[in-house]
């Protein structure tokens, strides 16, 4: 990804895996590539951005239903100071975090900066919501120093930073107070990677990437990129139809070689797994406005999905139609269509028939 607090990043990982797969080393190895730009949801501290310092992860540590431990923590002077060199380090001072930060190598995605921090809800402020927290931060600062007399947007948001410390520190006591205040339940948001549109398409197109890294599953309410191959799809189209088969072929063959699986092709006798996708509809798609959150039984929670309704218009696995554009057909879920995929050569019990040992590839072999 190319990360906005080291911005230079990107470039070192491609060449050390130029070098991993050059003829010296002879490797087989490929990144993946996420498709989005990386935007991290959070519900008060319960983010994998918040588990890069040691102070946060404190709050994590404990049970998501322990608010009350939550808070004996953010009350403790003790914690409080730990928490403020967490979040204050490399913004303040002259020293060697400092420079890391100037220079675009701090070593860590999360940079604890307000204006790339989110408000998506809070309990009794809608108003915050979209807005970025270095505002609402200025408008108290303002507030404070007019002695509540200006400042303040509304009547509710002057309620509000009346329960702030004051005088406010800092943004850390700024953070720790929303914690204090809504625990779990003010909800916002970070993009930390993939913010510079070019780069993150020549990402996707390098021979030593392959399109991915949707960690699709791995998270229930912080991030969702279930549609990263349909994005990839879409960024390829802004440049022609070659750049469209040439990410379709990354998306399908490639990745099915490196790993010596014997799918991803439309050869005569292969089992026919087929995506259609509608392309205006796949030109108009919208995915941050298409990401919602959406009850689960499976799970009795909440999860953050990608509705990408009337982009995909069937899906065909094994020669079936599972889904008809609208819905799944009655075959979804009552026949066995999928299979266990193993590398070439090797047998799994279920499957119907022994793969044939297959050669990577050899542009496989790097992306």
């Amino acid at each position: 990804m190319d990360l906005k607090s080291q911005p230079m990043a990107w470039k070192g990982l491609l060449r050390v895996n130029r070098l991993i797969n050059s003829k010296l080393v002879k490797g087989r190895f490929a990144f993946q590539a996420l498709s989005a730009p990386f935007k991290v949801y959070a519900d008060g501290v319960t983010s994998p951005l918040m588990e890069e310092r040691p102070a946060f992860r404190e709050l994590i540590a404990l049970e998501l239903d322990d608010r009350e431990g939550r808070q004996r923590l953010l009350n403790d002077p003790s914690y409080q100071v730990r928490f403020r060199k967490d979040w204050m380090s490399g913004k303040q001072g002259f020293n060697l975090a400092r420079l890391a930060r100037r220079l675009g190598f701090e070593p860590t995605t999360f940079n604890r900066d307000l204006r790339d921090m989110e408000m998506v809800s809070v309990p009794d402020m809608p108003e915050w919501s979209g807005q970025n927290m270095q505002a609402i931060y200025d408008r108290l600062l303002r507030y404070q120093q007019a002695e509540g007399r200006t400042g303040h947007l509304s009547e509710a948001e002057g309620a509000a930073f009346a329960q702030f410390p004051n005088p406010i520190v800092d943004d850390a006591e700024f953070m720790m107070h929303l914690l204090r205040r809504y625990d779990r339940q003010f909800r916002w948001a970070m993009t930390t990677a993939n913010t510079r549109r070019e780069i993150l398409k020549q990402l996707l197109l390098d021979e030593n990437t392959l399109p991915g890294f949707n960690d699709s599953g791995a998270h229930l309410t912080n991030m969702a990129f279930f549609d990263g191959n349909l994005r990839t799809l879409q960024l390829a189209h802004e440049d022609g139809l070659e750049t469209v088969a040439k990410q379709v072929r990354r998306l399908t063959r490639d990745p099915a070689a490196l790993f010596n699986l014997d799918v991803g092709t439309l050869d005569l006798g292969a089992q026919a797994d087929v995506i259609l996708i509608d392309p205006a509809a796949l030109r108009a798609y919208d995915p941050q406005a298409s990401t919602v959150m959406q009850h689960r039984d499976i799970f009795e929670n909440v999860q953050m999905v990608n509705r990408s309704d009337g982009v995909v218009t069937q899906v065909i696995i094994a020669g079936q139609i599972a889904w008809d554009g609208k819905q799944y057909t009655p075959v979804h879920g009552r026949d066995r269509l999928g299979r266990v995929l193993t590398r070439a050569g090797s047998m799994v019990p279920g499957n119907d028939e022994r793969l044939e040992e297959q050669p990577i590839l050899p542009e496989a072999a790097a992306g």
